[in-house]
């Protein structure tokens, strides 16, 4: 888990720091802000299987829902 490990770097950084991570395991879970996302797919994009989003419904409740690749 990385807690905001893109909100300094720019779109360059962004897309190559997810490629990098991606080749350093099978299996990687990201948590990014929208912002972030549109970067970080650029390095990953073949190897991503699967996105959800979080819908936020009040301060208590978030639903996770599953986006097409």
């Amino acid at each position: 888990v990385l807690d905001a490990a893109f909100s300094h770097a720019d779109e360059k950084h962004t897309k190559n720091i997810s490629k990098e991570l991606a080749k350093c395991t099978s299996q990687l879970i990201f948590a990014l802000m929208y912002k972030d996302w549109r970067y970080a797919k650029e390095g990953i994009d073949t190897k991503v299987a699967r996105v959800y989003y979080f819908e936020k419904i009040d301060e208590m409740e978030v639903h996770i829902i599953e986006k097409g690749v």
